[in-house]
């Protein structure tokens, strides 16, 4: 097919602009990826008329010398959001999502076409909605736990959330034995193949948090038998953060809707930016935090306590809380050590610090919350606006890789995927 090897054409001079340093280079292969990929739209829009009429192998049919893999699977690994918005692409992936078609992911028939009623059920769409529901189910049944049967004792249903998690777990393992693949690993040993495989499952956001999420649940579930000296309650602790990581999951779904799914996208953009502004701020935040305190609590004892302390204030300083009356004194305070450091009363700051600290933090307030802040505010603004004008794209490369996954997914979701395993395993 023309276009395909246009496509290819397309992505191998990206292979060559992106590993070479030939500024000479990369501005021809830039011209030559703009030429091909022409090329490849218009000959795909060219056979548009023709796939209307049913003639759509040519986006879903394996090609051997490919790892038997089709056009549509090349373009949605290399991310070509131009290609995938094309409607040829649109209506195929449409299709397939509605069970109105059959496509072939990895070289595998999915659905297998028997009866229409069949292929409905066997649909992505159809198989979406079962793990939509098994998961709301499961998230009920952790929260009812959570907050009303966390008793001392192991109670049956904690047993059921634990099986149910760990055929979380067993699909995650399907999904990155036969989802993730690298290329040109096929004849390598298995160990080579394995992280290979866990190289290209990690990269995948959403696929570390699933693994945080099932780890967090076994670590909680296995403190439930151990008992704590101390008053604090870490099992509960543990579940409670495992089950924001489970609910947060849930956003995931987001990504079919042609509106929320790019605000997805937005959102990693402008956490992104946020690691960097953290570095950032962070130069700033010690700076300040170590001079000041060096200033308020002199000749303070080296502890776990102090170096809280340290940046308890400056950190808080951010959001507004200024803590004014500490740093004058006008608390209850005292400067006996057996009392302060017993955190029975807080320590005095020193009379140098009641005249200096507010300078320190009117300067150090100007540069984080005026500066930083508005810094942090335009990158946002630019991450949203950049990812905005291409949403509808990014919808489609969302939305391909949300048919993919439920395509290749069993019709069993957990936590009854156990019986499709079994099944499978017989067979084999």
């Amino acid at each position: 097919y023309p276009f395909f090897m246009a496509f290819l054409a397309k992505q191998i001079c990206e292979a060559v602009k992106e590993q070479t340093n030939d500024e000479e280079l990369k501005s021809d292969m830039t011209g030559t990826m703009s030429e091909w990929s022409t090329v490849a739209i218009d000959g795909l829009n060219a056979c548009y008329p023709i796939y209307q009429k049913g003639q759509f192998a040519s986006l879903t049919t394996t090609m051997p010398f490919w790892n038997d893999k089709s056009c549509l699977d090349l373009v949605g690994e290399c991310g070509d959001m131009e290609f995938l918005a094309q409607q040829a692409c649109r209506s195929v992936v449409g299709e397939i999502w509605n069970g109105d078609t059959e496509l072939a992911f990895l070289g595998r028939l999915i659905p297998v076409r028997l009866r229409k009623y069949e292929n409905k059920i066997r649909s992505p769409k159809a198989k979406f909605g079962y793990n939509l529901i098994s998961y709301l189910l499961f998230l009920g049944l952790f929260a009812y736990v959570l907050l009303f049967d966390l008793t001392p004792t192991v109670s049956t249903i904690e047993f059921v959330l634990m099986t149910w998690v760990l055929t979380i777990l067993v699909e995650e393992i399907r999904q990155m034995h036969h989802k993730y693949q690298m290329p040109g690993y096929e004849k390598a040993n298995s160990c080579v193949q394995l992280i290979g495989k866990l190289k290209i499952y990690f990269s995948e956001g959403w696929n570390s948090v699933d693994i945080f999420a099932i780890v967090m649940f076994l670590l909680g579930f296995a403190l439930r038998f151990k008992q704590f000296r101390d008053t604090f309650d870490w099992p509960r602790v543990v579940l409670a953060v495992d089950f924001f990581a489970f609910f947060v999951r849930l956003v995931h779904i987001f990504s079919i809707h042609k509106t929320l799914g790019p605000k997805l996208v937005i959102i990693q953009g402008m956490v992104h930016d946020l690691m960097y502004f953290f570095v950032i701020m962070a130069v700033f935040l010690l700076a300040y935090a170590i001079s000041s305190y060096s200033i308020m609590y002199p000749n303070a004892p080296v502890t776990l306590e102090t170096a809280r302390q340290i940046v308890w204030m400056p950190y808080w300083h951010i959001y507004g809380e200024l803590f004014l009356d500490e740093m004058k004194g006008e608390t209850k305070c005292t400067d006996d050590a057996n009392l302060w450091m017993n955190e029975t009363v807080s320590r005095c700051t020193s009379e140098t610090s009641k005249i200096l600290a507010p300078i320190m933090m009117g300067v150090y307030l100007l540069f984080s919350n005026i500066l930083l802040l508005n810094l942090l505010i335009a990158m946002f603004s630019y991450t949203f606006t950049k990812i905005h004008e291409q949403s509808d794209k990014v919808w489609c490369l969302q939305r391909y890789f949300m048919v993919k996954d439920y395509a290749l997914r069993p019709i069993l979701c957990p936590p009854i995927n156990v019986f499709w395993h079994t099944y499978q395993l017989l067979q084999c």
